[in-house]
């Protein structure tokens, strides 16, 4: 499938996040509302690679932790239920508590035609962090609706995507073992080499691998406690 011929993203229009940051589309112009200190490159065929990723929003991939890829038969089974799965993490952390998540945006970016966030998700009742992420996607090959909704960044990307009934495939991609770097440690609000996993995944639309994805799940989400050298 080709992508779209979208006179939205190729116009001059201007688009505003809820903190009124000025994304300019993808006409040719600068288009970061402010400078992220990670660096782009373009997207490898096939599955999502973890150190294009990372270097969206890091400079030093140690600030995000320490990887290994691992197996779902080497996770507890905790972590292994929410990450090892072909599904959206949106409705899987919405099932373990039974209720709706809000997503924060914590830095984005353009790369035409490539749009990158950070996030968190959180509990909508009580705002508890639930999950950090990272997204890339190609937005030539989403209509104009789904594309202005997510650029809002309101609303979780999987929450968008199954609203707007986009015809869509999650594949997972690896898993990942990961000690929580300085960071992320923050973000948590956890001890430096807290243990924890994540997952690598690609969302298929119409057949086409268009969203890049690192998910990963915050330690106390599922009430184990490895400790810093576990």
């Amino acid at each position: 499938m080709r992508p779209r011929q979208r006179t939205l993203l190729h116009s001059k229009q201007n688009y505003r996040s809820p903190h009124g940051d000025c994304l300019t589309s993808l006409a040719g112009e600068s288009v970061l509302p402010h400078e992220s200190s990670g660096s782009a490159s373009e997207p490898s065929p096939g599955p999502p690679v973890l150190e294009d990723l990372i270097a969206l929003f890091f400079e030093d991939a140690q600030q995000l932790g320490e990887v290994q890829e691992c197996e779902a038969d080497q996770m507890p089974w905790r972590y292994a239920d929410l990450l090892a799965h072909d599904g959206h993490m949106t409705e899987t952390v919405e099932k373990l508590f039974d209720g709706p998540v809000d997503v924060r945006v914590l830095d984005r970016r353009f790369d035409q035609p490539f749009y990158s966030r950070e996030i968190t998700l959180h509990r909508k009742e009580d705002g508890q962090i639930v999950q950090y992420g990272i997204v890339r996607l190609d937005v030539t090959f989403l209509d104009d609706d789904v594309c202005e909704e997510i650029l809002a960044e309101t609303t979780p990307l999987g929450r968008v995507l199954i609203e707007h009934n986009v015809m869509r495939e999650v594949q997972l991609s690896a898993l990942w073992d990961i000690r929580v770097g300085s960071r992320l440690a923050e973000v948590f609000q956890c001890s430096v080499g807290t243990r924890t996993f994540g997952r690598t995944a690609m969302i298929y639309l119409d057949g086409e691998p268009v969203i890049e994805l690192l998910e990963i799940i915050v330690p106390h989400t599922v009430r184990i406690d490895f400790g810093a050298s576990a």
